[in-house]
């Protein structure tokens, strides 16, 4: 998602990061019982909203734009 997305608006590149972190707080709370993050549950609702947001500005962007 995160290198697709940088083909289509930077503001969806972004959004692709935003998926690829949180993705990786889940996979760190799965896969490394030694670490914890603090309100895990948050950050990664919190970053998968932004890059969800991210994602459909960056398309409403590219398709106004006639790109």
């Amino acid at each position: 998602m995160a290198v697709l997305a940088t083909g289509v608006h930077r503001w969806a590149g972004a959004g692709g990061v935003l998926i690829l972190v949180s993705d990786a707080l889940i996979a760190t709370g799965e896969f490394v019982p030694s670490v914890t993050v603090p309100q895990s549950g948050f950050w990664v609702m919190a970053t998968c909203l932004g890059a969800v947001l991210l994602i459909a500005l960056g398309v409403l962007r590219r398709d106004t734009s006639g790109a």
